[in-house]
């Protein structure tokens, strides 16, 4: 369900639309209605293919994948071209395997 602005904004391009077309163009009042009518629609449209809720896809990506979604924020899973080290390896940048101490 779109919301009140989006709602309002939409009504009121339509009907500027259809107000144009009948008062200064001098179109048929049908075809002021029509095309009106299809502006209000495109403009809904639009809207909701742009305009999404963030909360609610995060919600859905969250339910979807938990396992990525419950670990650290600041842990990347993967990080493209490095791998991840083993259980007898230091990780990278860590000093427990430096011999220079």
């Amino acid at each position: 369900m779109p919301g009140l602005r989006t709602l309002l904004l939409s009504v009121v391009g339509g009907v500027a639309v259809g107000v144009y077309l009948q008062a200064w163009i001098g179109a048929p009042t049908f075809l002021a209605v029509g095309v009106g009518a299809l502006m209000i629609l495109l403009v809904l449209l639009v809207s909701a293919s742009v305009g999404g809720d963030d909360a609610a896809a995060a919600a859905a990506w969250r339910a979807a994948a938990p396992d990525l979604a419950s670990g650290d924020p600041g842990r990347l899973p993967f990080v493209a071209g490095g791998s991840e080290p083993g259980p007898d390896e230091p990780a990278a940048g860590s000093r427990d395997g430096d011999a220079t101490d």
